[in-house]
């Protein structure tokens, strides 16, 4: 997001002069550029955005979301949620933030997962 939490999507990330370029559906200008002065904002992850990629899931009674062999779930203070390798129950990672998730699904799967907001 850019300052005006106007949402946005990652075209290109250049490494060499650390700047992030984005773009969204409709721009007919350049993209836009964000830097290490003017960084972009983080979209929170939220159970809604998760129930947005609800096909991707299966629910079960203690509000765990299977996905494949894994689980995510709520950390007790609600917040972050928590990626479980559900054979053992053992804590993978944390992430608070959807390109986190985004990233975590793509690791697992192999696949880019996009969600429309």
């Amino acid at each position: 997001m850019d300052n005006n939490d106007f949402i946005m999507q990652v075209s290109l990330i250049d490494s060499f002069n650390d700047t992030i370029y984005c773009d969204f559906e409709g721009n007919t200008g350049d993209n836009f550029e964000f830097d290490i002065n003017n960084p972009p904002k983080t979209i929170p992850l939220t159970r809604e955005l998760l129930l947005k990629c609800k096909h991707h899931f299966i629910y079960s009674k203690y509000d765990l979301i299977k996905y494949d062999k894994y689980l995510i779930s709520q950390d007790k203070d609600n917040d972050c949620y928590v990626l479980y390798d559900g054979n053992s129950m053992v804590a993978i990672t944390r992430f608070t933030y959807l390109h986190q998730y985004q990233n975590i699904i793509s690791a697992l799967t192999g696949q880019e997962l996009i969600i429309n907001i």
